[in-house]
């Protein structure tokens, strides 16, 4: 069986026996002290291999250990640890910002490049505490964005589009230069496809309520109508800016010809 001592039992695999030249067949069943594998010789999922240990060690395979602000996810590399760090963000677990960054009061971008004319040092690592006020500003879920009819409705607009450049502009607002790909719901001011502008408030940044690179393709959702002047195109913490997927393509289509059908109210 060859369990490393974390099974009791195994079982014979037929196809196993052959792809190993009929060396062995033996497949180790309910793997104890969070191994897994056929062998149980590697972590589970949510655990790494401390190399401390040996192999046949109960404690060979350690929790990981990822900071719930600072990382990613839950899930760390299985032979190093390592957590999978927001930008800007370092440390094992995550816990801590990099050289040349300071902690902010996002949640979502927790550790910001400390401006070059800025004489703030950075602050001690140490556990994450974000500014009440960035999350009541930043109520949008992160959770996966299911566009159901209801949804595609409440939407001010619905479109594709590319960032090309983002500069200031003004105290309150940053101007996007963006390519507008595909529009699935218009707005009350009609939108068009091609390069124009967009609209965000700098606390929406400063917060991470809204996280846009340069070059990236996003599904931009308008959030509810109104609040903004209806002239400019403006994205804010009420709507979403969602890493393009090409599957939800078909999805957004089909809203669209359930729009123009007279779903939404």
């Amino acid at each position: 069986c060859s369990c490393n001592l974390h099974a009791r039992r195994c079982r014979f695999h037929a196809e196993v026996f052959r792809l190993s030249g009929g060396r062995s067949g033996g497949v180790c069943e309910r793997c104890r002290h969070n191994t897994a594998g056929r062998h149980c010789h590697y972590c589970e999922r949510g655990y790494w291999r401390d190399p401390r240990q040996p192999l046949s060690s109960r404690r060979a395979c350690r929790a990981c250990q990822c900071h719930p602000i600072g990382a990613t996810g839950t899930q760390c590399n299985q032979t190093s640890g390592q957590c999978p760090c927001k930008p800007g963000v370092t440390g094992p677990s995550c816990d801590r910002c990099a050289p040349g960054y300071q902690q902010s009061r996002s949640i979502r971008r927790p550790c910001q490049r400390i401006p070059e004319t800025s004489s703030t040092e950075a602050t001690p690592p140490g556990v994450y505490t974000p500014d009440p006020t960035c999350q009541s500003l930043c109520n949008a879920s992160e959770a996966q964005v299911h566009m159901s009819s209801q949804q595609y409705c409440h939407q001010a607009y619905v479109l594709r589009a590319q960032v090309q450049s983002a500069e200031p502009s003004g105290p309150t607002w940053w101007r996007l230069r963006i390519r507008v790909l595909a529009v699935y719901k218009q707005r009350a001011e009609p939108l068009s496809t091609g390069v124009q502008d967009a609209w965000v408030p700098r606390a929406d940044l400063v917060c991470g309520c809204l996280t846009l690179r340069p070059g990236a393709v996003y599904l931009l959702l308008g959030g509810p109508p109104g609040g903004h002047d209806p002239t400019r195109l403006v994205l804010d913490h009420r709507g979403r800016a969602l890493p393009w997927r090409p599957q939800w393509a078909q999805t957004l289509r089909r809203r669209q010809r359930e729009e123009r059908a007279g779903s939404c109210p």
